[in-house]
């Protein structure tokens, strides 16, 4: 018989010292029918980078407007306060690197540029091939960015073994996601997607 896994609430698992502007974006998150332009605008407004990160954004080439947005507000309402959410995040999470061992940097580097590289092509999708569920763009930008976060939980926590788990497995390139979340679960005690569930329950 095997032991009974321990539930999300008695996971030892440390956090890292997230932010509290990360924090409460992904509680957000959690909500994103409910996510509404002036929190959002609030949580943009106590980080200059992240301010000045979004007024680029908005004035970019991408968007084509006829006069320069100043307004973080403004901005928010045209980027959608979804999307915006998914920038804080994505911006924040790349800080998360100081928090990690030298000897993860790599490994941390190239989950980080998969989780952008999924909410972009998640974005993409939902715009061009599902225009019907275009609305949902910014949701989905924001599970792509999300959907590994539990695996930075874990290098966090078990930096040599999570690193070189996922190294194996990136040169392997044999495991099914299914796989994968087994193998965590016997490595770690619980999978990535139950270690990114404890950094909300937490």
């Amino acid at each position: 018989m095997h032991a009974a896994r321990p539930t999300l609430s008695r996971l030892e698992l440390r956090c890292p010292p997230l932010p509290q502007t990360l924090v409460e974006a992904m509680k957000l998150l959690n909500q994103p029918d409910q996510l509404e332009v002036k929190p959002i605008t609030r949580l943009v407004e106590r980080d200059p980078v992240v301010v000045a990160r979004l007024l680029q954004i908005v004035n970019s080439a991408y968007y084509g407007l006829r006069r320069t947005v100043s307004s973080v507000e403004r901005a928010v309402v045209l980027l959608g306060p979804v999307s915006v959410a998914g920038i804080i995040v994505g911006m924040h999470m790349l800080r998360l690197r100081t928090t990690l061992p030298g000897s993860a940097m790599a490994c941390f580097n190239r989950l980080a540029q998969h989780c952008q590289a999924t909410a972009f092509l998640a974005r993409h999708l939902l715009e061009t091939v599902l225009p019907r569920l275009s609305g949902q763009t910014g949701v989905g930008f924001t599970a792509g960015l999300l959907h590994d976060f539990g695996k930075i939980m874990l290098i966090y926590n078990f930096p040599t073994e999570a690193v070189g788990f996922y190294e194996q497995q990136r040169l392997q390139n044999e495991v099914q996601a299914s796989d994968e979340r087994h193998l965590e679960q016997l490595l770690f005690g619980c999978d990535h997607t139950e270690a990114g569930e404890y950094v909300h329950a937490s």
